[in-house]
């Protein structure tokens, strides 16, 4: 794995040397570190009053203000700290959370302190840097043209293609809050020359996909989701078929799909019974039935494979989940293409057959704080732990009278289902309706969830 993907996928832990780091603070600063260490909870994250207070202990040794609102925001060599503002530095960038002297992301703010190897954009490199010639960091040059596409543009287009790649993606990924997710898509360019691209991006590819990945996994409600950004999905997915590279059933959701010039491409690389699944985890949420149509039927030809049909329905279900309801016009396009291929009328066939999910769910008494079982410990953890009153167990069954999911849900409106028996989530609960990847089960949880709530709602409280 390169060290992005080490660095970036690190979860950090507090650093041997905090206590000397600390005495190197004032004293006024140190007092408030050490009351919002303290004050932290045991996952990293902090409470009002620990966030109220380290805005005292940044102004007290002087560390330089940044403006989140301003995109023209102008980074500075680390060299340039105080020892106590490196020192406070170093103890933010060690600890989840501790994230509010810089905009950028935590991976970032340690390579530019040299805790971690450098980057691509730490190679130190001779170069102009506002009209001077300098010898330093690669970042300076990008972060003296912030917001400039076009020049952005022509410092990337001047790289070699394997440092290209691996800038582009470094920039993309958020670092110094130059481009990228972290900021907005609009703030990088497209990445430059992708017709030249060859089997350069062998190595970076995997690491790269891999990273981002699991970094959605981890944290599932975070902005990483690559389903959600585009301009990345292009040099990415590319360089995996360039390189003719074996492309693994997880990296399927970088395909641009978005593009119609390169989908071809893309599909050609994939095995028939996965082209279908590739493009259905691929297309944009954005885009409506009628566009997710449009874009299948211009490919059945080319690629006569149940699959596609499978994405059209699926799209289909994420907002109606009876079959019953897809268009006349839809089912007429559909049988010109299944009167020439027995496979695609056998996938038709199947899908208008398909019953929707089904769910049941039975509230359950809530157990005593200290009986909960080790498994319960750990979905009330990421759920609620400061009023535990307020907190509803529900297990959800299927239609054969399974048990199938666990519900833990705060004050009747937010929590997590997770897979019955684990602290696998499957679905977030946010303002009274499920919401997560597989649509057709978020719709079975509302029509499962709703009611229930309700009723418990009207229970009196113990």
């Amino acid at each position: 794995m390169s060290q992005f993907a080490d660095q970036v996928l690190l979860q950090p832990t507090p650093d041997p040397r905090e206590e000397r780091l600390l005495e190197q603070l004032t004293p006024a600063a140190a007092e408030v570190i050490r009351k919002v260490i303290a004050d932290s909870q045991p996952d990293g994250s902090w409470t009002w009053a620990a966030r109220q207070a380290f805005p005292a202990a940044v102004a007290a040794v002087l560390y330089p203000a940044f403006n989140h609102y301003d995109a023209r925001r102008r980074a500075f060599l680390a060299e340039s700290l105080t020892p106590a503002q490196r020192a406070l530095a170093e103890i933010c960038a060690a600890r989840p959370w501790l994230a509010m002297l810089t905009p950028w992301p935590r991976w970032s703010v340690r390579r530019w302190l040299g805790l971690d190897p450098p980057g691509a954009l730490e190679r130190v490199v001779t170069h102009d840097v506002e009209g001077k010639t300098e010898t330093g960091p690669r970042w300076r040059a990008f972060d003296a043209v912030r917001g400039d596409l076009d020049a952005t543009r022509r410092l990337l287009e001047a790289l070699p293609m394997t440092e290209r790649l691996e800038v582009y993606g470094e920039l993309y990924a958020g670092a110094y809050d130059l481009g990228g997710f972290r900021v907005a898509e609009e703030h990088l360019p497209e990445f430059p020359g992708l017709e030249q691209l060859r089997d350069e991006g062998h190595e970076w590819a995997p690491a790269y996909a891999d990273a981002w990945l699991a970094r959605h996994k981890t944290d599932p409600t975070n902005q990483s989701n690559p389903i959600h950004y585009y301009k990345i999905r292009r040099p990415l997915f590319l360089s995996f078929v360039r390189a003719r590279l074996r492309i693994e059933r997880r990296w399927e959701v970088f395909l641009p799909a978005h593009e119609a010039n390169l989908v071809p491409e893309c599909l050609d690389a994939l095995a028939d019974d996965r082209r279908g699944p590739a493009l259905g985890a691929s297309l944009p949420y954005a885009w409506t039935l009628e566009d997710v149509v449009e874009r299948i039927l211009s490919l059945l030809d080319r690629y006569p494979v149940p699959g596609l049909i499978d994405v059209i329905f699926q799209r289909h279900r994420e907002n109606y989940p009876s079959p019953k309801k897809v268009s006349k016009a839809t089912l007429g396009k559909l049988e010109v293409h299944a009167m020439r291929s027995p496979l695609l009328a056998g996938a038709i066939a199947a899908n208008l057959s398909h019953k929707p999910v089904k769910l049941k769910a039975t509230p359950l008494r809530r157990p005593a704080e200290a009986a909960l079982t080790p498994v319960q410990r750990q979905q009330v953890a990421e759920v609620e732990r400061e009023t535990f009153d307020l907190l509803d167990f529900l297990e959800l069954s299927d239609g054969g009278g399974t048990t199938v999911y666990d519900a833990v849900i705060h004050a009747g409106c937010d929590g997590w289902i997770f897979r019955h028996g684990t602290a696998d989530k499957v679905a977030m609960f946010a303002q009274h309706s499920a919401d997560g990847d597989d649509a057709e089960l978020c719709h079975a949880l509302d029509k499962a969830l709703t009611p229930a709530l309700k009723k418990l709602g009207k229970k009196p409280k113990a």
